[in-house]
């Protein structure tokens, strides 16, 4: 079976013809490719972020002050080359013990 190179898609939310360039990949769906243009995803995180503003500066301001594994592979991944996935634990404990030392020496 020959697969079918495509040049353009139908966006699913402006419902326009759009170059597959203009497209995120997305292992998960049929085609290798996102079901928004780049355009309508970055519109549509744009305004997630604007309506739940309050509620996402909580939780990173929590994430932070807890040091949370999320917000310390953030920062791994900030950082370096690695990804999320391949940040191995006994490096989150490391990088810690390392904000938390910076810290207490901050405060004392």
């Amino acid at each position: 079976m020959r697969k079918k190179i495509l040049d353009s898609k139908i966006c699913n939310t402006c419902n326009e013809l759009v170059m597959i360039k203009k497209f995120y990949l997305n292992k998960k769906s049929i085609d290798g490719f996102d079901y928004s243009c780049i355009v309508c995803r970055k519109k549509y995180q744009n305004d997630y972020y604007l309506k739940n503003r309050k509620i996402i500066s909580e939780r990173n301001k929590k994430n932070r002050e807890k040091l949370s594994d999320a917000y310390i592979k953030k920062l791994i991944v900030a950082n370096s080359n690695l990804s999320h996935s391949d940040i191995p634990k006994e490096l989150i404990q490391a990088k810690r013990q390392h904000l938390e030392l910076k810290r207490y020496l901050l405060n004392n």
